[in-house]
C-alpha cells in the first residue's frame, strides 16, 4: 500500500474518494523525445493513477462505497503537437477509467474522468497556437466516463 494511503487510513479510518490529479509534462517532438521523457510522463500520469487506484480500491470494495476521479485532458482525445507522451498517457487514462468503471460498478464504486479544459497551471506555459488548438478541439470533445 502506498504510504499516503496508509497515512490517510490511519488518520481518517477510510478513503472515500480518490482524485488522480498528479501531472507533469516533458514536451518534445517525437523524433527528439528521449526514453526518459516518455517514461517520466507515462509513469506519473498512467502508472501513478494505476498505483493510487489499486491502493484504495480493496477497502472501497469491502465497504461497497467509493469514488475515483481521474483528471484527463483533451490531449488524450485529439493529441497535441510535441506531446506524444502526454497525449498517450491521457488517452490511456481514459481507457483505464472506462475499464475500472465497469469492473468496480458492482461494488458501488464510481469511476469518472474529468477534463478541466486547456487553461490550467500546467498548460499556461504552452505556446498560444498549441493552447488555442487544444482548447478548440477539446472543449467539444471531453466527456465524463462512468458506469
Amino acid at each position: 500500500m502506498l504510504k499516503m494511503v496508509e497515512a490517510a487510513i490511519n488518520e481518517f479510518d477510510k478513503v472515500d474518494i480518490l482524485v488522480n490529479n498528479a501531472g507533469i509534462v516533458r514536451d518534445a517532438m517525437l523524433h527528439k523525445m528521449t526514453n526518459e521523457q516518455w517514461d517520466a510522463v507515462i509513469n506519473c500520469h498512467l502508472t501513478g493513477t494505476f498505483n493510487c487506484t489499486q491502493a484504495v480500491v480493496r477497502r472501497m470494495m469491502e465497504r461497497k462505497s467509493g469514488r475515483i476521479v481521474n483528471i484527463i485532458s483533451a490531449a488524450g482525445l485529439v493529441g497535441n503537437i510535441g506531446q506524444a507522451n502526454y497525449s498517450a498517457a491521457k488517452s490511456a487514462m481514459i481507457g483505464l477509467t472506462k475499464a475500472n468503471a465497469r469492473e468496480l460498478a458492482p461494488y458501488k464504486i464510481t469511476v469518472n474522468a474529468i477534463g478541466p479544459g486547456a487553461d490550467t497551471p500546467m498548460s499556461r506555459g504552452h505556446p498560444g497556437e498549441a493552447k488555442n488548438h487544444l482548447a478548440a478541439k477539446g472543449a467539444s470533445g471531453l466527456h465524463g466516463f462512468s458506469r
